[in-house]
Parts: structure tokens; sequence; C-alpha cells
């Protein structure tokens, strides 16, 4: 007798890691954002880490060999005991991140006291933050002013059926949100890409089958890419 799990996450509720680079410049708006996700004290990462992981995230985008700062081209990859080079492309999943320099699995996949850092960044997103599906932590990077105290009462607001979130400035209506501004040109309160993770068992026997799926009209759905793990 088999049986199967499967889970669907909205990756619009993830910070767009492939939005980083702009040319061969940052993306100021997404930097920050991604700063003040890694600077959140669950992750208890330093300063200098942080610093590390985005301009290394950048350098792994960049179709340039020129090293950001603190982060690493292909002359560093390249001096490892498993050499390879730097992709200076974007994602194609967020497991690459597992080759970028200052990235450790420990914060890739999170570990008993600290969350898994790849629940919360995407390579597969139109680049707009939906705050309606975004977890907590998002939401408290789109602003240095969202406490985790706002941020409980924007996730109790867009929880209560009985309010309307179709407008991106749903976020006004909460209580302590009245002036505090999130830039409109990041966020969105519609979704197009999922991720969907289904695992199979069956006896001693597991697969887990992982997909990106697009939505679109008419409720027409596409499958972008997927892997067997």
């Amino acid at each position: 007798e088999g049986n199967f799990i499967a889970r669907i996450e909205d990756e619009a509720g993830k910070i767009p890691l492939n939005k980083l680079v702009d040319g061969e410049e940052y993306n100021e708006e997404i930097r920050t954002m991604l700063d003040r996700l890694l600077a959140q004290p669950e992750f208890g990462l330093k300063d200098r880490q942080i610093d590390e992981i985005i301009d290394a995230i950048k350098d792994w985008i960049d179709t340039d060999e020129n090293t950001t700062g603190y982060g690493a081209e292909s002359n560093y990859y390249e001096s490892l005991d498993s050499p390879y080079q730097a992709k200076n492309a974007p994602f194609d999943c967020i497991e690459e991140l597992l080759m970028v320099k200052g990235i450790t699995k420990e914060i890739f996949y999170g570990t008993k006291d600290k969350p898994s850092l790849a629940k919360y960044v995407t390579a597969d997103s139109e680049g707009l933050i939906n705050i309606n599906t975004a977890p907590k932590i998002v939401l408290r990077s789109l602003s240095d002013d969202i406490s985790s105290e706002l941020a409980d009462r924007l996730d109790e607001y867009r929880m209560e059926k009985s309010h309307d979130v179709s407008g991106n400035q749903w976020y006004k209506q909460v209580p302590g949100m009245e002036n505090i501004t999130i830039n409109q040109n990041l966020i969105t309160v519609k979704s197009t890409y999922f991720k969907i993770v289904s695992t199979g068992k069956i006896s001693n026997m597991s697969r887990t089958v992982t997909g990106i799926v697009a939505t679109g009209d008419q409720a027409q759905v596409a499958i972008i890419k997927w892997r067997q793990d």
C-alpha cells in the first residue's frame, strides 16, 4: 500500500534572487530587501556574513568576472578542492545556492534552531512580492519599519475573510501601518508561479517530484520545469 504527500508554495511570496542584478549592477531595492531578510535575528548571521552572501549571489548571476566586495567569481571557485566556475547567469533552481560562496547547508536547509533560507527565496518569480501570501519574515523584509509585531498584525488582517485584500494598499488598514509606506514597485496581490512538491511512498521506496507551474488566464496551468529527487 502506498501514499503520497504534496504541498504547494507560492513563489511570489519569496524574494526573487534573479532580480538582484540589473545589468552588471545591483538592483538596490532587491538588495536591500535581501539584506533585511538575512539580518533577521532568526538566521543569526553577522554583518560580514550577510555582505559576503549577497555579494557572492550577485557575482554568481552577473555576466562578468569582476569580484564584487566580499563576493566570488570563477577564480575563487576554481581554487576549491572540487573546482567549478561561477555560473554568470540566473539561477535555474534555488538549490544552486549551495554552490555560492558563504551559503552553507545549515543556512540553506536550516537547523533545529534556525530557519531554512531556501523557504524564503526563489529562482522562479516575476519579481514582485505577493503581500497576501508572503511569510511574515518576508513581510518584515519589505521595510525597516515593519517589526515582528506589525508582521503578526498584517498576517492576522489578511487571514480575516471579511477584510478586502484585493489591492496593494490594504496594509494601510492595519493598526500601526498607517504611516508606513511599502514601495509599490516591489509588491503585488497576484501570483503566477507556484512550486509543487510531491512525495510518494510504497514499501521502503520513496520518490519526490518537484515542479514549477505557471497559472494563466482561464485557469490554465503550464508546467515550467520539474525534477525527480
